[in-house]
């Protein structure tokens, strides 16, 4: 039998004739051109043909297109069609940066997605776990487009080796990345190592430029935007990524960085420039305590940091180390201001000078969300729009807290009183992923203050065990109209509690701490256990024969810690 070479999808959509140099698949006949121009929808026989296939002078709409997809019943020679999907994706992935854009705009319809159409197949969200490591790349394979793809947790096994060496995981997930679907809309990298390690640029450049037309939300560190490419230097992290035509949201985590790798060229400073992030509407800034080690602590050093050793006094902090001072977080602060919705500055203490850079912050009027420490609240005075708030107490002075409570009764009683999500957390360590130290005693002035400003709360957490319950109650009475979650993870809830909370129409979940149980001393010990382990299965048993509480019965998804 004859056979007939023609690309199917470059048949219907001549504007990516030029943009394939894949092999064409094999067809045994031409029965389904037949079906087609027997059905009335197809271009005439009369038509131009090329290696292609026919080309006609009437276009397709959606349902003409899905029609047609369906009256064709080509079929391929076993490992035809595979083989030129997966050249159709490297020839993409090793065009220039004009085909990455002309692609991206027209409209893409890939053989592992289906060719519907317009009709398209939701998405999956896929997340990378290390004991599931065989699933994830099982599903990776298998999902015709992936939704949000989480790699946060993709680390090396071994990271204290003297010679760097690939690792057999990570390995394994970019080969299914790889191989896997180009549609992905959201993609987590975080501070994942692999992103951020030289021996993996090209690989992460060549992602990024696969879900180029599709991404719309990137989450990243500023070490892994602004390395090189180790194979190709035209080709780099921020060069594909500041002219993705439909990335919308972007997450930047600020870690320390090495200038000697660094590929910014003021893609942040040109604001006028269609070019770079033409389609950027929201950026996260998260500063991490290494990059503030770097950056500021020169402005640290008179204090004497306990948490410091010796030896980073005379190779960190010896003047202010130009060659560390990262230009482009003053170019978002300055040109990018009005698209900055979130900023984490928890990381930023007591210095012995006001840094330049807080008064930067200040000047974020657009902010919607700021995780900020006590001290350095008063960031927040111009700041209309906030709707999240996030208070960091770590060793926070008499008069630093009392401040923080006389702004917020004053300059910032507008502000606060307009929040929707406060967050308090008191830590003994400066990032505030630990769990929550004891609250000292001055810290509760400022917690008060808050308390009586909030009159919009919806969302409202806690953390600590010593903080006064009268403040507490302020909070469930001041926002019993709008309250729909709370959390006290540390403290535990009284009777007064409750019954505020029972006041609380629109109140969906609760987690609450409760005193616990009083085991019976008087109980027997079991054979073969101690007891101790008795007494704590006495409690344990107690506290599961606690009777639903008035919150459960109305509906409310309480969780007792």
């Amino acid at each position: 039998m004859s056979t007939t070479r023609c690309t199917v999808i470059s048949a219907f959509f001549p504007g990516r004739a030029g943009l394939s140099s894949s092999r064409p698949a094999k067809v045994k006949s031409t029965a389904g051109f037949d079906a087609v121009r027997s059905a009335g929808i197809g271009p005439p026989r009369s038509g131009k043909y090329s290696k292609y296939g026919w080309y006609g002078n009437v276009p397709f709409d959606a349902s003409q297109l899905q029609h047609l997809l369906q009256s064709m019943s080509l079929t391929c020679f076993p490992g035809e069609e595979s083989d030129a999907a997966s050249s159709d994706d490297s020839s993409d992935d090793s065009s220039d940066e004009s085909v990455v854009e002309a692609e991206a705009a027209t409209p893409k319809c890939d053989s592992e997605e289906g060719a519907a159409g317009s009709v398209m197949e939701p998405g999956v969200t896929i997340e990378y776990e290390h004991p599931n490591h065989a699933e994830f790349v099982a599903a990776v394979k298998q999902a015709p487009r992936i939704k949000k793809l989480q790699l946060q947790q993709l680390h090396r096994s071994d990271d204290f080796v003297a010679r760097w060496k690939p690792d057999k995981h990570i390995e394994a997930v970019l080969k299914a990345l790889e191989e896997g679907p180009s549609h992905v809309e959201e993609l987590e990298v975080y501070d994942a190592h692999w992103a951020q390690c030289y021996e993996y640029s090209d690989r992460f450049v060549e992602l990024l430029k696969k879900y180029s037309g599709t991404l719309r939300y990137l989450s990243i560190t500023n070490r892994a935007l602004v390395q090189p490419n180790r194979k190709n230097k035209k080709q780099t992290v921020m060069k594909v990524v500041s002219r993705m035509p439909r990335l919308e949201h972007l997450q930047l985590v600020f870690i320390d960085h090495n200038l000697y790798f660094y590929t910014y060229r003021g893609q942040f400073a040109k604001a006028s420039s269609a070019a770079c992030f033409p389609a950027l509407k929201n950026l996260e800034v998260h500063l991490r305590f290494e990059w503030y080690e770097q950056q500021f602590c020169y402005a640290t050093l008179p204090l004497r940091d306990r948490y410091m050793e010796d030896y980073k006094y005379t190779t960190l902090t010896g003047g202010h180390k130009e060659e560390f001072q990262e230009p482009m977080l003053e170019d978002i602060l300055r040109n990018k201001k009005d698209i900055i919705s979130y900023l984490d500055m928890s990381v930023f203490g007591p210095t012995t000078y006001r840094l330049p850079i807080i008064d930067c912050f200040a000047d974020l009027t657009e902010l919607r969300g700021i995780g900020v420490r006590a001290e350095y609240v008063e960031v927040t005075a111009k700041m209309v729009h906030l709707e999240k708030i996030n208070v960091l107490f770590h060793e926070t002075s008499k008069e630093k807290a009392a401040a923080a409570a006389a702004f917020i009764r004053g300059g910032g009683a507008a502000v606060w009183s307009r929040v929707k999500t406060l967050n308090v957390v008191p830590t003994r360590y400066r990032d505030g992923r630990h769990p929550a130290c004891p609250v000292r005693t001055h810290w509760r002035c400022a917690l008060r203050a808050a308390a009586e400003q909030c009159s919009e709360l919806r969302r409202l957490e806690v953390a600590g065990g010593d903080w006064n319950a009268d403040t507490i109650s302020t909070f469930l009475r001041n926002n019993a109209q709008t309250l729909e979650e709370v959390q006290l993870t540390d403290f535990e809830a009284t009777d007064e509690h409750l019954e505020l909370l029972l006041a609380v129409p629109t109140l969906r979940s609760a987690k609450l701490k409760r005193p616990p149980p009083k085991a019976s001393a008087t109980k027997k010990t079991r054979r073969g256990k101690s007891k101790r382990a008795a007494l704590k299965a006495d409690a344990a048993k107690d506290a599961a024969a606690v009777p639903p509480s008035e919150l459960e019965k109305r509906g409310v998804a309480v969780e007792w810690l």
